[in-house]
């Protein structure tokens, strides 16, 4: 695992696993399908073929491992619970899934996406140009990825983050692959509600 996404999930489970949240309930996974649904939806032409099991080695058993429904008669939902193994999954299905998204800026992806979307990945892969950091195509980019599912706080505090760090100055590979596995690594993202 690189060292980057290391980090990334030790921030993830930093926020679960919180001293303060010791006592708390502590959210659920949303579960492969819904996750998948969502990236559908709001990325990628409709009717384009997509499974996170492109990033499980075709594995789509695993997947269960990042939550499901269960149909037992009780439509009961399983594995939602956050744990070491489906913290390592999430990494590695969300890791795979960014360098897809980022391999649009060398037209290697083997996405399709959604003209609108594609337009702000166009504009985001001139990164570190002013115009990929300008906050139009930021906000348009967290739109199109996050919808209006967190405050606009979660936003301001990713663009500025974005800006404000080493990632101002990396390249567009690099930075578009951070900017939408930390939107994706979002619990307002990730977790059921």
């Amino acid at each position: 695992m690189r060292p980057k996404s290391m980090i990334a999930c030790l921030t993830l489970l930093s926020c679960f696993f919180h001293p303060a949240m010791a006592t708390a309930k502590v959210g659920e996974y949303r579960g492969y399908i819904a996750a998948e649904s969502l990236i559908s939806e709001r990325l990628l032409l409709e009717g384009a073929p997509f499974s996170f099991s492109t990033y499980s080695n075709g594995q789509r058993g695993l997947l269960n491992l990042l939550g499901f429904y269960e149909s037992d008669g009780e439509n009961s939902f399983r594995n939602g619970q956050p744990n070491s193994i489906n913290m390592l999954m999430w990494q590695m299905v969300l890791q795979g899934f960014a360098s897809d998204v980022a391999a649009h800026c060398t037209n290697q992806s083997r996405l399709l996406f959604q003209p609108v979307f594609r337009s702000t990945l166009d504009t985001l892969c001139r990164w570190p140009s002013p115009e990929a950091q300008d906050d139009a195509t930021m906000r348009m980019f967290w739109l199109s990825v996050m919808s209006y599912d967190a405050p606009e706080e979660e936003y301001l505090a990713w663009r500025d983050f974005f800006l404000r760090s080493s990632y101002v100055s990396r390249p567009a590979s690099e930075a578009v692959s951070a900017l939408i596995l930390s939107i994706l690594y979002n619990p307002h993202f990730l977790l059921r509600k």
